[in-house]
């Protein structure tokens, strides 16, 4: 890969970065965060201590963060800490458990041990809400659409309720 993909694909892996960085703040700031996440940035914090106002070897942080944050994923209204062997979006395919990275069309945020909902996700997730209410008013609808709403709309409750909040 070479030319203007080579340089899209560099900065949306800085990207990716940055923002698990900032997970990792969120964590020191008080914020919980899921469980994977939580125990991947405690194996850091344990080396590296809470590196407090700055970061004595920022080389050696992020080579830290290499390997984790290549299976990091943040999305709209879930992130993704990505393992194959658990993810329930690589059951809906053939050869599971060899993709390298999430199907975020067949993700299941409410269910799946890889998703994380934090408080970031609460605004698209109430914006999800709304807009299944919304549809629940139009006329005709049949008995299995408003299942279907309602189905929706149970899920983004519970995703809204595990959504972290700062404890502190």
């Amino acid at each position: 890969m070479s030319g203007f993909r080579a340089e899209v694909e560099t900065e949306r892996q800085l990207a990716q970065l940055e923002h698990f960085l900032d997970q990792c703040e969120d964590l020191k700031a008080g914020v919980r965060l899921p469980a994977r996440l939580t125990a991947e940035f405690g194996c850091i914090r344990e080396e590296l201590g809470d590196f407090p106002g700055k970061v004595a070897d920022t080389a050696r942080l992020r080579s830290m963060l290499i390997s984790p944050v290549r299976t990091y994923y943040p999305g709209v209204l879930n992130d993704c800490y990505f393992e194959a062997s658990t993810a329930l979006c690589l059951t809906q395919r053939s050869g599971a458990g060899l993709d390298a990275e999430p199907v975020m069309n067949h993700c299941q945020p409410a269910k799946c041990s890889n998703s994380g909902v934090l408080a970031r996700h609460r605004g698209a997730i109430e914006s999800v809400v709304a807009d299944a209410r919304q549809l629940l008013t139009i006329r005709p609808i049949t008995a299995l659409q408003k299942t279907a709403l309602q189905q929706q709309i149970d899920q983004m409750r519970r995703m809204h309720e595990q959504a972290g909040t700062e404890d502190g």
